[in-house]
Parts: structure tokens; sequence; C-alpha cells
């Protein structure tokens, strides 16, 4: 395994998201860290109707995004309850305002399981209208299968997460001469948007000297049509077992 000092690592996250995971490793003495964001936020807030979120009896929210795009406007209330998928988007709610969530769930499909297994969170849900305040691509369906579950639960789209449609000339000189070690994939559509444009360069064959270091199994399934050195999976959806997946030393 190499040491931090002689890793090259490549990190596709939207900004803000990929300085701060590149603060982090260089805080962990990586030797060379490349930011290439493979999708920009785009706000869709001049579409939202306050009055959307004020009818709402409470909130789930599956992306700390959401509250970059939230940071001003006042939309939410945050004296309602609310539900989160992952412990930084919780963390991103409370420092919005929100109280404790009746429920913190480490992916989606989790989150929906809990519900229908947990009375007390599912009795309070059942009683009004809850809002899914999400990007417009969300993983799981949240709101279509809460619904099934006879719960009055919607979809809102905030913000949309837009493919890049080339890679800066730099990155790509990076791939082309292989010094790059590991690249970092947060969701499924940044490594299908990563995998696109690596195509349309004809330049899978840079991909062999390359570890692809991934979120999730659902990621990690998309990353197995390139011609990777390695594939690895962190062992949780945090960024904290990503780094140790990547075999940061501390």
């Amino acid at each position: 395994m190499l040491n931090n000092a002689h890793m090259s690592v490549l990190i596709t996250r939207p900004q803000p998201a990929g300085d701060e995971t590149a603060s982090q490793l260089k805080k962990a003495s990586v030797g060379e860290v490349i930011i290439e964001p493979l999708l920009t936020i785009k706000s869709l807030l001049k579409k939202s109707d306050k009055t959307t979120f004020q009818a709402a009896n409470g909130y789930i929210f599956s992306s700390v995004r959401v509250f970059e795009v939230l940071a001003v406007g006042g939309l939410l209330d945050a004296s309602k309850p609310c539900l989160c998928v992952g412990k930084k988007t919780a963390q991103a709610a409370r420092d919005y305002g929100f109280g404790i969530p009746l429920l913190v769930a480490e992916n989606s499909e989790t989150l929906i399981r809990h519900i229908g297994d947990d009375r007390r969170v599912q009795k309070p849900m059942v009683m009004g209208r809850w809002l899914h305040v999400a990007g417009v691509h969300t993983r799981g369906d949240v709101s279509g299968h809460l619904q099934s579950m006879g719960i009055d639960c919607h979809h809102h789209a905030v913000y949309e997460a837009v493919s890049a449609q080339s890679l800066s000339a730099s990155t790509f000189e990076s791939l082309k001469s292989q010094k790059i070690t590991h690249v970092l994939f947060y969701s499924e559509r940044t490594i299908t948007t990563f995998m696109s444009l690596i195509e349309s360069l004809s330049a899978s064959g840079y991909l062999k000297s390359m570890t692809a270091v991934c979120l999730s199994p659902a990621v990690a399934d998309a990353a197995q049509k390139g011609p990777w050195k390695e594939v690895i999976t962190a062992a949780k959806a945090t960024e904290e077992s990503l780094f140790k997946a990547l075999g940061i030393k501390e």
C-alpha cells in the first residue's frame, strides 16, 4: 500500500464539498490532490413557493446540499420535525436550527425500512403532509415508498446536479501521464459522468493504473464498467469510511 505522501488523489465532488475533502486529504499529508467537480449544483429556489414548505408537517433531508442551497431565504420552518440521511445531513439540519431528528439513517433504503419498522417514527408521520426536500435526482424514491406505506410525502427539488460536459485540460494531462493513483467517487451519477467523459476521449486505458474508491456498493457497481487497477468500496457510506478504504494512514 502506498503511503500518504506517494498518493495522487482525484476528487470528483461538486463544490464546495470538493474543497472540504481536499482540505482533509492535505491534512493527512496526501502527496497530490486534484479537484475536478463532475457535477455543478444549480439552485431551483426561484421555482419554489414558500407556502409549500410552510404547509408541510415535517421534512425529510437526504443531502447536505439542501442546506447549502437553502442557507438564505427562510423557506424551512425549523420548529417542525425532520428525518435525515447521513450524520452530516443531520448536523447540517441542526446547524440550520432544527432539533434532534426523529431518525438518522445511513442511506435512503435504510431510512425507509426503519420508518416501516418503528411505529414511534411512523405514527407522527401518518398524521400529516411530509416533504422530501432534495435534488432533482435522488436515490431510493423515498416519497414513492412512503406513499405506499400510507404516508403523505412528496418530493420537492430545490437543486439540480448538472453533469460536466468535459474534463479540464490539467486533469486530462494528469490522467494521461498516469500520475493519479486514486479517484474518489461519491455517487452513481458522478462515476457515470466520469466514465462517459473518459470514453469520449478514448482514454479508458489510462484507468488501468488507477484505483476507484467508491462510497457505496451501487457506486462500485457502476465503476466496474471501467478497466480499473482496482475498485474499492467503503464499508459505510461516510467520508470517514471512504478515507479508510483509500488507505489514509493517521
